[in-house]
């Protein structure tokens, strides 16, 4: 035999949750509590779905929608920058940048020692030198081998 059309939502039902049932009217369409659904076949029911915050449906923070606020003031208004930059959401900082270098020493035909430096070169580098991804100022240096 064949399982009722609603066969999940009447054992839901009978554990106690909420039904709701699709009422159909001229211009409109709404869910609505049934207390005592009749299960017709031709119907729509559901479970009550669990309330959302506006932030749940939205997908859009308190914060955020504070901050647009008040970024529409006027650039020039008092509080706006300062709220900003107080409570404002802060934008990522900017990532580190690790550079590879090869340094080697080298004697040209005249006898002169000198260096050669390669820059940006992984295989092979012998040195990696980090710098601050905000102010560009040089961090770490490492002699690799």
């Amino acid at each position: 035999m064949k399982p009722h059309k609603h066969a999940e939502l009447i054992k839901a039902w009978a554990d106690g949750a909420e039904i709701e049932r699709l009422w159909n009217g001229t211009h409109e369409k709404a869910w609505l509590i049934d207390n005592e659904p009749d299960w017709n076949e031709f119907d729509e029911y559901r479970i009550k779905p669990e309330p959302q915050t506006a932030e749940q449906q939205s997908g859009y923070s308190r914060l955020e929608w504070a901050e647009d606020l008040i970024k529409q003031l006027p650039e020039t208004h008092d509080g706006r920058n300062s709220w900003l930059l107080n409570y404002g959401s802060k934008p990522e900082p900017n990532p580190d940048v690790v550079r590879y270098m090869d340094i080697d020493r080298f004697m040209s035909l005249d006898l002169v020692v000198g260096y050669r430096l390669k820059l940006n070169c992984v295989g092979g580098a012998n040195l990696q030198l980090t710098f601050d991804g905000e102010t560009g100022e040089l961090k770490s240096a490492e002699v690799l081998k």
